[in-house]
């Protein structure tokens, strides 16, 4: 540690006139090497934005020294909040940033430390704070916010500790970038120059972050923005304060910038005072000044629209904000729909619901979002006076806001089936073999803006590892290869038929529009159309468990050798608990399938699944299942095919209508299980083409039939038991004519 601080000593040094740097090396010095805090280190932090702070979402107590120290430059950034983060490809090939760092420390004077990193950050964010204009380690009324987050891509560097500028951030945005020709278009004579804190680079910095707030406060998605800037400066013919002005005119001026970020957006940021005073010339601090946000209050700004990207803008629409149903709040949109509301920072709780409305005479548009998701984009800090949130009020967000508040629900209660041809709620057997849910936190609610598959996958992928909630609005989203669901995410629409994943080309394993690849999922709410061409609609085909399937229309997959939902895998976890319910099954080989050589539990109840070229319920699971209140009617073998599992309990389903001229039955059992107990009750299995209930080639223990409706099929045999069947069959109930070879029970 103390070579490494020698190091970032030297650099600090070319700052240590002007920024009076050289008390704070030494304080580095002693909480570097472990000193548990000297008089000296405990006066020099405290002239600076506070004393020691962590951040919020991290632990109070640091133990162990610091792993990287980070200055935070030009100019100094006081008061930031930062993380640092590191891409990973997950066990499923998932690419995903998680951070590696336990928290971080605020030493004073734009020095910050990551503590207690398990890894090397490969990206380290800083987010908010105030701008040191005079360089005296203080936060002063006359100075700044700090708008737009910044950050520094260490991958390319060989430093053990980091300096986070605006022109890093640009660098940082596309690893393809060519820095050095980046650094030379900027009017630097090398990379080193260009991207350390340098007095001879303050004034280019001071420029991009002038640039990089306007971005930020007109709603754009930085990333993009970043890298789209960056490749404009080193395409530009110029030079210097040129090339950045030249960059700038052009991105405003590409078509493909007005589907990148939406005419209203640009128009946001080309008509920023600090855009202008970048293009003209002026100062640009001057500018950031006037955009202050005044000590012990919150900004709330954001676009209004008719449209998510930004177009369509509404003028003159008045915007009021809302806590927990209480006006904190109003403003009205600008001639460039832009509104900005200032409140008292107090006045935004955590775990609260914060909701926007804007209104004029023949339009309301409305959003809501959690106080904790604010916080969450703030890098797990505290919501602050420094701090600003860019939100759009659209078609879109009202109807997310609208689905939201008013949610699809069961028909019945949770430990209830529905019976869809009765309409009836009645009692499950067994529902603690089913789902048992999993905890995410509330506020991770994540919207889909751009209805894409690269934007669906993205935004799932960027879910952090807690996980979250996938919210698709009403659209058409066509894929072509798949959506991977992780671990701890749920995936909803806005319901069937509204939300539509239409996928295509994708016909050999797994091959299926959404693939759950971890345990903890929940998908519901929408349509999934394989038209003809894709082998599965969802398939479990390297599932770990503990899964839901509801309200999804899965129809028109691959009829030769496809399922509409499909659990087919033996990388199950023992312990793992499934539902499949309330469902809609077509057109497929099978219309729910459920192989599952190590599934502990499952329940399959309230599900519709017809027109299938083999079977409504193809189940061959060998743990104990319960299968109620289900639907299954003119699939063209069977209604369904169960296995001859430990503990499957069969009951109250309607098999109508099933099987074909040359082959078919209601219910159909397969395979061989000397152990096995099967129950068969209180199904109305009528009206099929062949028997009602058939063993083909299966052995097992213990066969229960009660009660059953089993007249009116095509066959004269009701219950056709050939082969070597059931050792035991006890029959309650009017139970038609039986064939077989087992000892028969009547009761």
């Amino acid at each position: 540690m103390i070579n490494t601080l020698s190091n970032f000593s030297l650099h600090l040094f070319f700052y240590s006139q002007k920024f009076f740097f050289f008390p704070l090396i030494i304080s580095i010095f002693l909480f570097g090497c472990g000193s548990s805090g000297s008089s000296n280190n405990s006066e020099i932090l405290s002239s600076g934005i506070g004393s020691m702070s962590t951040g919020n979402a991290y632990p109070n107590s640091i133990s162990g020294n610091p792993s990287y120290y980070v200055l935070v430059s030009d100019d100094l950034i006081l008061g930031a909040r930062l993380i640092g983060v590191k891409n990973i490809t997950d066990a499923y090939k998932i690419s995903r940033e998680t951070s590696v760092c336990e928290g971080f420390t605020d030493l004073g004077r734009g020095v910050y430390s990551l503590n207690n990193c398990s890894d090397k950050p490969s990206r380290i964010i800083a987010v908010g704070g105030f701008i040191d204009l005079n360089g005296n380690g203080k936060f002063d009324s006359d100075e700044p916010t700090q708008f737009s987050s910044l950050e520094v891509d260490t991958t390319v560097l060989m430093d053990e500790n980091f300096t986070i500028t605006p022109i890093n951030t640009l660098a940082a945005a596309d690893y393809t970038i060519n820095r050095g020709t980046l650094a030379a278009k900027l009017g630097f004579a090398n990379r080193v120059e260009a991207y350390r804190a340098t007095e001879g680079n303050q004034a280019m910095n001071r420029l991009v972050n002038a640039v990089l707030s306007a971005a930020n406060n007109s709603g754009f998605n930085m990333h993009v923005f970043c890298a789209d800037l960056a490749a404009r400066i080193v395409d530009s013919n110029s030079i210097g304060i040129a090339a950045l002005q030249e960059a700038i005119h052009n991105l405003i001026q590409a078509p493909e910038s007005q589907i990148a970020y939406g005419d209203a957006k640009l128009q946001s940021f080309w008509n920023d005072s600090r855009v202008q005073a970048v293009i003209n010339g002026t100062d640009v601090m001057s500018a950031m000044l006037a955009k202050k946000i005044p000590n012990g209050r919150l900004r709330i700004s954001g676009l209004v629209t008719t449209y998510p990207t930004g177009s369509n803008i509404v003028n003159g629409a008045a915007v009021s904000v809302y806590v927990n149903g209480s006006k904190i709040g109003e403003g009205a949109s600008n001639k460039y729909g832009q509104y900005s509301i200032e409140v008292n920072e107090l006045a935004i709780p955590k775990d609260a619901i914060l909701s926007l409305k804007a209104e004029t005479e023949k339009l309301t548009l409305t959003s809501s979002v959690a106080t904790n998701t604010l916080l969450r984009k703030r890098v797990n800090g505290q919501i602050s006076a420094n701090q600003i949130e860019v939100l759009v009020l659209s078609n879109y967000t009202t109807m997310i806001d609208a689905y939201i508040k008013s949610p699809i629900k069961a028909p019945c209660e949770v430990d209830q089936y529905y019976r869809i041809q009765t309409k009836e709620c009645l009692p499950l057997e067994n529902p603690t073999w089913g789902f048992q849910g999993f905890i995410i936190p509330s506020e991770n609610i994540y919207p889909l803006i751009e209805c894409s598959q690269s934007a669906l996958q993205n935004l799932i992928n960027s879910v952090p590892k807690e996980g979250g909630r996938i919210v698709m609005p009403s659209c058409t989203i066509n894929t072509i290869n798949g959506i991977k669901i992780p671990d701890n995410i749920i995936l909803e629409g806005m319901g069937i038929g509204k939300t539509i994943l239409s996928n295509t080309v994708t016909t050999t394993s797994p091959g299926s529009a959404v693939n759950l690849l971890g345990e903890n999922i929940i998908i519901k709410n929408f349509t999934l159309n394989g038209n003809g061409t894709t082998l599965n609609g969802i398939d479990n085909y390297v599932a770990k468990g503990n899964s839901l399937i509801e309200f999804i229309e899965a129809k028109n997959f691959k009829r030769d050798q496809g399922s509409a939902i499909s659990y087919l895998t033996k990388n199950t976890l023992e312990n793992s608990r499934v539902t499949v319910r309330y469902n809609k099954t077509s057109n497929a080989l099978h219309g729910i399938d459920a192989k599952v050589w190590t599934l502990a539990k499952m329940l399959i109840y309230s599900n519709e699944s017809f027109e299938n070229a083999n079977y409504g319920l193809d189940l061959s699971t060998n743990d104990s299942i319960e299968v109620a209140g289900n639907y299954l009617h003119n699939n063209e073998v069977a209604g369904a095919k169960s296995p001859a599992a430990n503990n499957i309990i069969f009951h109250t389903n309607d098999i109508n209508l099933n099987g074909s001229a040359s082959i078919g039955a209601g219910l159909v059992y397969m395979s061989t299980n000397p152990t096995a107990t099967i129950i068969v009750k209180n199904n109305d299995i009528s009206n099929n083409l062949g028997p009602a209930y058939a063993c083909w080639n299966a052995k097992f223990n213990r066969l229960i039939l009660i009660n059953n409706n089993v007249k009116d099929s095509n066959d004269s045999n009701g219950y056709n038991i050939t082969g070597s069947g059931a050792d035991s069959i006890e029959v309650t109930g009017d139970h038609g004519k039986i064939w077989s070879n087992g000892a028969i029970v009547y009761h």
